[in-house]
């Protein structure tokens, strides 16, 4: 077995805890959802449980070892987040300066 999609049939199955909960309470489910063929789904469905869930208790803890935050989407999601709340934070604090002017060049206007 060694098609694209086998392939990566197995690494969603070490990598996703919720796909490889799915496999194990529905294969039959996973495995069509996967778009396995039947040679494919007879190959998945004679994989030793207790090694898979071994296999892919390991590759977690490795994955958490170097300190893997997710998929490199979720990285850029988290980098775009910090971006935008530093520009936010910038741009209330020269609104709230323009604000501070505005209001103490006013009759009976003072700056807090």
């Amino acid at each position: 077995m060694s098609s694209p999609r086998f392939e990566a049939f197995l690494a969603r199955l070490y990598a996703d805890r919720v796909f490889l909960e799915r496999f194990l309470s529905d294969p039959v489910s996973a495995m069509s959802a996967a778009g396995l063929d039947l040679r494919e789904q007879r190959a998945a469905a004679s994989i030793d449980r207790a090694s898979l869930l071994l296999a892919a208790h390991s590759y977690a803890r490795k994955r958490a070892a170097r300190g893997w935050r997710g998929p490199p989407r979720s990285r850029l999601r988290e980098r775009l987040t910090e971006a935008t709340r530093t520009m936010l934070a910038l741009a209330m604090s020269r609104v709230r300066g323009w604000i501070k002017r505005r209001v103490s060049g006013f009759p009976g206007g003072r700056a807090h």
